[in-house]
């Protein structure tokens, strides 16, 4: 899963470069991508949690590579009970 996702998103990065791009997908997919983009080895990143619909957002220049600037966000579901509630 990590190998795949992150091909796909070497690829998205690369057909819009300069641009603001959303990729949506599962945590099953989400877990390994950021532990790709930051370097988490297997099976380390099974323990981060990711809450149904949350957020996370990526950065990526040429000098750095991806950065994390936002894990698991969650605000935007106000009212909606989050699976650790």
């Amino acid at each position: 899963v990590m190998l795949r996702s992150m091909s796909s998103l070497r690829a998205i990065v690369a057909e819009n470069r300069g641009k603001t791009v959303a990729a949506v997908t599962h945590r099953t997919v989400i877990k390994p991508l950021i532990a790709g983009c930051i370097g988490i080895a297997s099976p380390y990143f099974w323990k981060v949690h990711m809450d149904t619909a949350a957020y996370s957002v990526l950065h990526h220049d040429d000098l750095h590579g991806f950065s994390l600037f936002a894990l698991n966000r969650t605000e935007h579901l106000s009212g909606f009970a989050t699976e650790w509630e």
